[in-house]
């Protein structure tokens, strides 16, 4: 029995478990980076402390920086100016600065990826702070993290690191303006081969959250006929049929759901069908997908991974088609069978 309880005890020394628990480490909510001749990385967390006012225990932002010639050294540097255990198991945000954004970001993405002080599901953003600026966020830190995840909740485009980071240059990165605590959209950088080639914007901003399989209500504004109309997408669905062979290989991207609140520059539409009204924006709508699909996968960027149902249809042909540089042209085309309600 003796011999037991020695080697319990043992076991309970040599397994790195000690008294110390969460409350003794730093809890690291978000990471920021930036490069300008040197990285910089800046680790957001929140700590308990007391209120100088009520003596209840609050959490405080807090800031630890640092620069480095390598991301790596950059996040040491930060992780140093801390002596208790720097704790990344609910670290929730990676925010890239503007000169990361436009180049460097998935080298970033890629080395977080494989580091414990990245997460793979961990939201990533591009934000419009410079390092400095981001530690003037000072105690407003807590108030942007919260602006943030509210935004999050509305359905605004979301990129994890598992995603971004996948190594191959292609993904869509959302942007959002912090100003003061204040989270605002920026819209989405597209990129390809690793660089930013275009940037989506409000309605289309939605449908490439529907192409990327974000499932929610859309909040659209087209111009139909010459005005602006608004409306809202109940229950969208996207349904991928591949059909033909060789060089006759198609794909048509059913789009389904309903149409509600609509509203035009004279007021609020009244309630019920309409087969022209709901005819009109189907056209609009299918046009708008297609101008996004061209604008992406039309440029042989399948940032959207469309390219795999046509190779489930017919995969010798897409082989071929794809060495030959003609896979993208023409092959997807979208078709709107969305009712008014």
């Amino acid at each position: 029995m003796r011999a037991v309880i020695l080697l319990f005890l043992a076991a309970v020394c040599f397994t790195g478990c000690s008294r110390s628990g969460i409350g003794d480490k730093v809890i690291v909510k978000a990471i920021y980076l930036e490069y300008s001749g040197e990285y910089t990385a800046t680790l957001l967390a929140l700590r308990s402390a007391p209120s100088a006012d009520t003596g209840e225990v609050t959490e405080q932002a807090s800031y630890l920086s640092g620069q480095g010639a390598t991301l790596g050294q950059a996040l040491a540097a930060a992780e140093e100016k801390e002596n208790r255990q720097v704790f990344y198991g609910q670290n929730e945000l990676l925010l890239l600065g503007p000169e990361l954004c436009r180049a460097g970001a998935f080298e970033a993405c890629r080395y977080l990826a494989k580091e414990t002080s990245g997460r793979p599901n961990m939201a990533v953003y591009g934000v419009d702070l410079a390092p400095q600026e981001f530690l003037e966020l000072d105690q407003k830190g807590k108030d942007a993290l919260e602006s943030i995840n509210q935004l999050e909740k509305k359905g605004y485009y979301k990129t994890y690191l598992y995603e971004f980071g996948a190594g191959d240059g292609q993904g869509v990165l959302p942007g959002i303006r912090l100003a003061g605590a204040k989270a605002e959209p920026l819209g989405a950088a597209v990129y390809s081969d690793g660089e930013p080639a275009l940037v989506l914007k409000g309605s289309d901003l939605e449908l490439a959250a529907l192409l990327s399989g974000q499932q929610r209500e859309l909040e659209m504004e087209l111009e139909l006929e010459g005005q602006a109309v608004r409306f809202q997408v109940r229950s969208p669905r996207l349904f991928y049929e591949s059909a033909g062979r060789g060089e006759g290989l198609q794909m048509t991207l059913h789009m389904t759901g309903h149409i509600q609140k609509i509203v035009t520059p004279q007021g609020a539409a009244a309630p019920g069908p309409d087969r022209e009204l709901e005819q009109t924006i189907n056209a609009a709508l299918a046009q708008r997908l297609l101008d996004i699909i061209e604008s992406t996968y039309g440029q042989g960027n399948d940032v959207f991974r469309l390219t795999s149902w046509l190779y489930n249809q017919d995969e010798a042909a897409c082989r071929t088609q794809q060495a030959a540089g003609t896979l993208w042209q023409g092959k997807v085309r979208p078709e709107c069978r969305l009712h008014l309600i």
